[in-house]
């Protein structure tokens, strides 16, 4: 690469975000008012009534293994026949709801993860975990890439606190909003090679919401060139469609690792 300015991509980073944008109706205005704000403490979970067996606890465990196997649809297909009752308003309905809305935001499909939370009555909706999964997925419709990344945060912290109302439900929320990171951003990296013919380094670490190195090292391992005189990455174009089975490698580093085997763990015991 010259020491020239960096190539102007083929189209804006405005026309990125149109085209990547998933349409979905608008939030309720407690969620839309969350997906703007990325300052606010994590809310403690305030503990509902003990819980009881029944419905959901009993479909629980075999949603935590489809998670855990990353059987994404399967899980999604399970969680809406076993949703029957729209109307209940026990706390154990969230170990239902909580992994379908993380199924699809993993997957990407936001309309039906935004009907699941609409489905919720009122009380359950008002709770510090579906508040979080509606700033979640507020940020993920709009393409908002740092907001993203914030409420990723604040959601893991919210599900491993201690008091949290359901550890094996934490647990896995764990697991999952890893798997989401991971996901989300590698359809972000494959958009950024479609879109740029050359990137500043800062700016993919926007689009990314990673420090420098890992950008690089993310980078170097597709196949990145990189200009330290300009500070300008350059995609190498893909010759095929990456097989799904390569969806979430580029960004499985070991802190990712860590935090899965640790929620594994948590559902083991």
């Amino acid at each position: 690469m010259s020491g020239g300015p960096p190539t102007p991509p083929p189209i804006s980073a405005t026309e990125i975000q149109d085209a990547t944008r998933t349409i979905v109706p608008p939030l309720p205005a407690a969620a839309a008012a969350a997906s703007t704000s990325t300052s606010a403490p994590v809310a403690a979970a305030a503990p509902p009534p003990p819980p009881r067996e029944d419905h959901y606890t009993l479909i629980f465990p075999e949603i935590a293994s489809l998670a855990s196997d990353k059987k994404f649809v399967a899980l999604t297909s399970l969680a809406e026949r076993n949703d029957i009752i729209s109307e209940d308003r026990s706390p154990n309905r969230l170990l239902v709801i909580a992994p379908l809305v993380l199924a699809y935001l993993i997957m990407d499909d936001l309309p039906p993860a935004l009907r699941a939370l609409y489905r919720l009555p009122t009380n359950l909706q008002a709770v510090p975990l579906a508040k979080q999964l509606y700033a979640l997925l507020a940020s993920t419709s709009e393409r908002k890439y740092a907001n993203v990344y914030a409420r990723v945060q604040g959601f893991s912290e919210l599900v491993s606190q201690p008091d949290f109302y359901n550890t094996s439900l934490g647990a896995l929320l764990g697991l999952m909003i890893s798997t989401f990171l991971d996901a989300f951003r590698s359809r972000t990296f494959d958009l950024l090679v479609k879109a740029y013919t050359s990137l500043p380094l800062a700016l993919a670490q926007t689009y990314l919401g990673l420090p420098a190195d890992e950008v690089l090292a993310v980078a170097s391992k597709s196949g990145w060139s990189y200009d330290t005189s300009t500070q300008v990455l350059t995609p190498q174009k893909p010759t095929q469609t990456a097989s799904a089975s390569n969806v979430f490698s580029p960004f499985s580093t070991l802190n990712t690792f860590n935090a899965i085997a640790d929620s594994v763990a948590k559902l083991e015991t």
